[in-house]
């Protein structure tokens, strides 16, 4: 059968459900901290951190095997939520909340859908090379934008804003437009290449199932 439409291995599973729940954790700790941990609640942070619960919880569901359909390309948009919720929450309350900084829980979760999106990866595309390739070139093309997002928002920001306000008009304006050019061509084409490498796969199982269903007489 194809590993698309079956159960998840134990040496997936186990992992899933073990990243599912520390995600879970992390995100009921951080929406706590979003209302509790400075004078005024910070509900966008909240808002993200719920985002991230919800996602967790379906994570643990695809672990524990009730949503079979799929489970790799579920696994993998359960990533790109936690990626982004992620980011945007901790870019709300500009990476801090009183006195706490948020780059180490920005860099948790990180890792953390980036081990998602691996164990994605090996639930659905085994044996599928095209399917890897179209991964690791979406992986790929979302380096530069993950470097240049932590350029901009970590505790680097100051100096790269620095040193880009003090190039001459020309090549900021330059800079400034093609980067940003090109920044959202990639942010366009690495989810892209993402979702297809494992909806294409998806789609082949489907038809593949479809033409070993017996035909009604």
């Amino acid at each position: 059968m194809n590993p698309l439409m079956t159960p998840l291995p134990r040496y997936i599973r186990i992992p899933v459900l073990i990243a599912a729940s520390i995600g879970l954790l992390s995100g009921v700790g951080a929406a706590g901290l979003a209302v509790l941990g400075s004078a005024h609640a910070a509900w966008a942070m909240f808002g993200f951190e719920l985002v991230i619960v919800v996602a967790s919880v379906l994570a643990l569901l695809v672990g524990m095997g009730r949503l079979g359909d799929a489970p790799g390309l579920a696994l993998v948009c359960m990533a790109g939520t936690v990626f982004v919720a992620g980011v945007l929450g901790a870019v709300s309350v500009k990476m801090r909340i009183g006195s706490v900084s948020l780059m180490p829980l920005l860099m948790f979760r990180v890792a953390l859908a980036g081990l998602l999106a691996l164990l994605a990866a090996a639930a659905a595309l085994c044996g599928d090379r095209d399917g890897w390739r179209r991964f690791a070139l979406g992986i790929v093309l979302g380096i530069p934008v993950v470097v240049v997002a932590g350029a901009i928002l970590g505790p680097w920001r100051g100096s790269v804003l620095g040193l880009i306000s003090g190039l001459p008009d020309v090549p900021r304006l330059i800079l400034t437009i093609g980067g940003g050019l090109i920044l959202a061509v990639l942010l366009c084409a690495s989810p892209h290449l993402l979702i297809s490498a494992f909806s294409q796969r998806h789609a082949q199982a489907q038809r593949d199932r479809g033409s070993t269903d017996p035909k009604p007489t």
